[in-house]
């Protein structure tokens, strides 16, 4: 039974940080679609 959870911590663990890693060095694009919002008068105060 020690071994069943060490080695399922491990994979956890290995899980984990691999996601880590994943993410901090995937190069995310930009968005490509353009956002237009209009804002009334009233919101930007006076």
């Amino acid at each position: 039974m020690p071994k069943l959870l060490g080695s399922i911590l491990v994979l956890l663990a290995a899980i984990i940080i691999g996601g880590a890693i994943y993410i901090s060095i995937w190069d995310v694009p930009p968005p490509v679609r353009t956002v237009e919002k209009v804002l009334p008068d009233d919101m930007l105060g006076k």
